[in-house]
């Protein structure tokens, strides 16, 4: 559908397009405090890794399917293969840029955002929307069900009572 993430003939670059809209990009600014706190909170997440505690700015892909899988936002429409595949795709897209930053392993913030947009569109695929654009889902998504979702297993993590590590 219009304004899909999903494979096209130009593949990448219509869900690059969709992605980084003026109005997707106003959204994801509005909540950008919030991502933030998700986003710092996982990227401290794995402490495993040799010269992992060097690398508390970005989220790798262990982090990130930790995140998923606590947040819940794993399931039918969200697989780890599924996962795996949109983080490839941030981080190539990503790669492409001038002053993209160049680690093919981890995340950094703008990255994060975007993933969490392209998380959003696989979620709640374009003929499930009945024809809302898409920044109008994202904000629904963020607001409803993302954002306060980790905000609570945040508030949990800061009172002791989940885990905040991966190992």
């Amino acid at each position: 559908g219009e304004g899909s993430c999903s494979p096209a003939t130009d593949g990448i670059s219509r869900c690059v397009q969709v992605l980084r809209s003026h109005h997707v990009a106003a959204i994801l600014r509005h909540y950008e405090p919030d991502l933030l706190k998700v986003f710092n909170s996982y990227a401290q997440a794995d402490q495993s890794a040799p010269g992992a505690l060097g690398s508390l700015d970005t989220v790798s892909l262990p982090e990130l399917i930790f995140a998923m899988k606590e947040g819940r936002m794993l399931d039918n429409t969200l697989t780890v293969a599924k996962l795996t595949s949109i983080f490839a795709r941030t981080n190539a897209t990503n790669e492409d840029d001038a002053d993209g930053d160049d680690d093919v392993q981890e995340l950094c913030f703008e990255e994060f955002v975007q993933l969490i947009a392209a998380v959003c569109d696989t979620k709640v695929p374009a003929d499930t929307r009945e024809g809302v654009p898409f920044e109008l889902t994202l904000q629904s998504w963020l607001h409803l069900i993302f954002l306060p979702t980790y905000k609570k297993i945040l508030k949990d993590k800061a009172r002791g009572v989940a885990q905040k590590t991966i190992k």
